[in-house]
């Protein structure tokens, strides 16, 4: 992280910019251990960002070519950037989704906050940033950083005066800026410099952590969602070292009395020779007399006693990140009779749940305005219109039951009908349930008429 603020300040010194807003100073974190040790903040995030996406849509409609294409370039980024992203804006506090178009297909890279920098800003909104695109260790100590600074400015074209986003690409080796050109890898993939004009904001997606930073209410950046939770974190990694080493001083020990251990001498040093086939051996300096003997020395491992104490502060962790408890500890009770229960029992995780949806809201929209304009300049479908929809599941608070009984209740009181349960059912569209209702009903009807028949 320390590397990346290097060769961005590099960057934003060349290009004459100033680092909008400050760090978030957060007194103990341990995000950055996931892959070599237990990071209680990354299953803290994605465990939030797993509840914020699940079994969610992003559909697309309208009638026309370019609404179909919308529709499937946000499937793809729903099913495999959604949850990264939103994962990495609670984990660092901030994340920008930037889209590119390679010629084949449509691009969206996830930038977390540590490996962006805010280079101007227009209120609330992102007016220029720079940001790493890729890294390379060419050998041990020498590390080539492609980075990309992209900004809004004005744009003349033959129809008049607009806006525009201006890329340009730049390359630093252990800091220094070197020009794109020096590098044929990556020079075979990006121009130098190029605009995309006809825009009224940057070509990115923002996803950013709602969390309160009291030092900087009015920060650039959104502050990570642990930010509030450091102590009990450090506790939680704490109890974790002890109750290891407590396994490891548990291992059975035999105390043997001192009459057993034989010195010699090896080679003009004396040595104490060990009963052999004994392991963890210790000598026993109290002997009472009388035969030797040999003992054996295991403590009782306080178990339970350790995880109630990392429950305990995991709990914490979950007070100060604003959401109810059984996100990462052991939930309270489990014996809910039915989803108003479970939403009392949940309000503080689904309002976390709700705010952060908005802001990914947001996120998508600007990315289908983004990738709406780089099919107008690239030209990759005719022009046509469409309709953003976001269908959020809330799976993690109603069960199947739930849901089906709500649907029932709305049908006897003429509120919803069959095609409304079926769609819930077998997930079908509306023009394909109805079809199958009407065919249903129709079989039915020619059933009973049947049965009259052979009545009479």
């Amino acid at each position: 992280m320390g590397i990346i603020d290097n060769v961005i300040s590099r960057l934003a010194d060349k290009l004459g910019a100033t680092i909008q807003g400050r760090e978030h100073r957060q007194g103990f974190r341990d995000y950055l251990d996931k892959g070599g040790s237990y990071s209680v903040e990354s299953e803290m995030c994605e465990s939030l960002a797993d509840l914020v996406t699940m079994f969610s849509a992003i559909p697309i409609s309208g009638e026309n070519e370019r609404a179909r294409w919308l529709d499937s370039v946000a499937d793809r980024v729903v099913r495999d950037k959604l949850r990264p992203t939103v994962a990495a804006a609670f984990l660092t506090g901030d994340c920008v989704v930037v889209p590119s178009w390679n010629g084949r297909n449509v691009q969206n890279l996830v930038v977390s906050s540590d490996e962006f920098e805010v280079l101007g800003t227009c209120g609330d909104e992102i007016t220029a940033m720079a940001y790493v695109v890729d890294r390379w260790e060419k050998r041990a100590g020498e590390v080539y950083t492609l980075m990309q600074a992209v900004e809004l400015v004005p744009y003349s074209t033959d129809s008049g005066d607009a806006m525009a986003n201006r890329y340009r690409m730049f390359v630093s080796r252990n800091g220094y800026i070197l020009p794109l050109s020096d590098f044929p890898h990556w020079a075979d993939c990006y121009e130098e410099e190029w605009h995309i004009p006809n825009v009224d904001r940057l070509l990115i997606g923002r996803m950013r952590s709602h969390v309160i930073d009291p030092a900087d209410l009015n920060a650039v950046k959104g502050a990570p969602i642990c930010f509030g939770a450091s102590e009990p974190i450090r506790e939680i990694r704490y109890l974790l070292d002890q109750m290891h080493n407590e396994f490891g001083f548990s291992e059975k020990a035999i105390l043997a009395s001192k009459r057993l251990f034989v010195k010699e001498w090896e080679n003009g040093n004396q040595v104490i020779r060990f009963p052999k086939g004994k392991d963890r051996l210790f000598m026993a300096l109290a002997d009472s007399g009388g035969e030797p003997k040999i003992e054996e020395w295991a403590p009782d491992i306080r178990y339970l006693a350790y995880l109630e104490a990392i429950d305990k502060q995991e709990k914490l962790v979950e007070r100060a990140v604003g959401v109810s408890s059984g996100i990462i500890s052991t939930p309270n009770d489990m014996n809910y009779q039915n989803v108003d229960n479970v939403r009392k029992s949940q309000q503080k995780t689904m309002g976390f749940v709700d705010t952060a949806r908005g802001y990914a809201e947001q996120c998508i929209t600007d990315l289908v305005y983004a990738w709406d304009v780089l099919a107008n300049y690239y030209g990759i479908t005719p022009i046509g219109t469409y309709e953003v929809t976001f269908d959020w599941s809330n799976e993690y608070v109603e069960t199947f039951a739930d849901h089906q009984n709500a649907i029932i209740a709305g049908i006897n009181v003429g509120a919803m009908d069959a095609v409304d349960y079926r769609m819930f059912v077998t997930d079908e569209n509306p023009e394909e349930a109805r079809r199958r209702v009407d065919e249903i009903r129709v079989a039915r009807g020619a059933s009973a008429e049947l049965d009259v028949m052979e009545a009479e």
